[in-house]
């Protein structure tokens, strides 16, 4: 493998073009970005950019697992505005909020326990965020296992919350919750994220 050292004001300056015409700072080719099937060019989404169910082929290729691996969740508008009131306090104490703990039981529960949770555990991604700042159930632990690792991690985190709120204003009819098994070496070692930018091999002439 070698390695060639690259002027970082070459890559910012390529990057204002779309798209980039030497370098490539993304996880994919230009050909592998969703576009519109009738055009040759991206579609205007209804969704985010960063939409998982957008990028979620893509994500399921480059990982290889069986299509069958992602679970969807779907909450009603009335079960997010749920996990919403219940995120209130829980946001500030990190604990479940008793208040709100029969009614998250009886109405959230059943949707996560009918999930195939695999022995390396589960990841979860809204559409627009993670909730990697909520708690985690067992300290250290980034996987999610019994349903209520879920609860918790959704009812403390500030994304989450502020997430669900959006796709209510936008008036969605569902906020949903992808389950992905765990990938322990996706995990960003020292909460530090690298980008590695690599420059294409010159055509040949």
């Amino acid at each position: 493998m070698r390695l060639t050292q690259t002027n970082y004001e070459e890559v910012e300056s390529d990057s204002q073009n779309v798209p980039p015409a030497t370098f490539n700072t993304y996880f994919h080719t230009v050909e592998e970005i969703p576009a519109h099937e009738s055009r040759n060019y991206l579609s205007r989404p209804s969704e985010a950019p960063y939409s998982f169910e957008r990028w979620l082929p893509l994500v399921l290729r480059t990982r290889n697992p069986d299509a069958k691996a992602a679970q969807v969740v779907k909450l009603t508008r009335a079960e997010a505005r749920l996990v919403v009131a219940a995120s209130g306090t829980s946001i500030i104490t990190g604990e479940h909020n008793r208040a709100y703990q029969e009614d998250i039981q009886e109405e959230i529960i059943p949707h996560l326990s009918s999930l195939d949770f695999p022995a390396e555990g589960l990841f979860m991604r809204l559409d627009r965020c993670s909730p990697k700042d909520g708690r985690q159930a067992v300290p250290g632990r980034l996987s999610l296992h019994p349903p209520m690792d879920i609860i918790i991690r959704l009812i403390t985190s500030q994304r989450v919350r502020n997430e669900i709120l959006r796709s209510l204003e936008g008036g969605s009819p569902t906020v949903d919750l992808t389950f992905l098994p765990f990938n322990k070496r996706m995990e960003a070692k020292g909460n530090t994220e690298s980008t590695v930018h690599l420059r294409p091999e010159p055509s040949p002439q």
